[in-house]
């Protein structure tokens, strides 16, 4: 197999699991639930935005915070995101070793990737 090839079939696993992430996102959101992203300050703090327009939610406590997740209208992007398997094509004959380290190398340099598959 061709390497350029061998980059498509990561490129498409890769392509199908970002489709599957944004319906996921897509269906939470359709559900009444907003996405946010959660951080954390260097004192401890526990800070709550909005994933898709940033707005400040909450800073404060941990217990506070996650509280804040217990009626049901909050939904945590990463959490979302987690629960969306990785696709991962295995071609026979291709060691799994040289695999791993293409699909490596794809997901840190999508946009090299891409064009290298493409030629160019």
């Amino acid at each position: 197999m061709e390497l350029n090839a061998l980059v498509r079939v990561h490129l498409r696993d890769a392509d199908t699991w970002e489709a599957g992430v944004l319906a996921a996102r897509e269906a939470v959101r359709e559900s009444g639930r907003r996405l946010v992203h959660h951080d954390q300050t260097e004192d401890g703090q526990f800070v709550l935005h909005d994933a898709i327009t940033e707005e400040h939610l909450f800073t404060g406590p941990v217990e506070e915070g996650l509280a804040l997740f217990d009626d049901g209208t909050l939904a945590d992007i990463d959490s979302i995101d987690d629960e969306i398997d990785l696709a991962e094509t295995l071609i026979a004959g291709v060691p799994e070793g040289l695999q791993d380290a293409v699909r490596d190398w794809v997901d840190d340099n999508i946009v090299q990737a891409r064009a290298f598959a493409e030629g160019r």
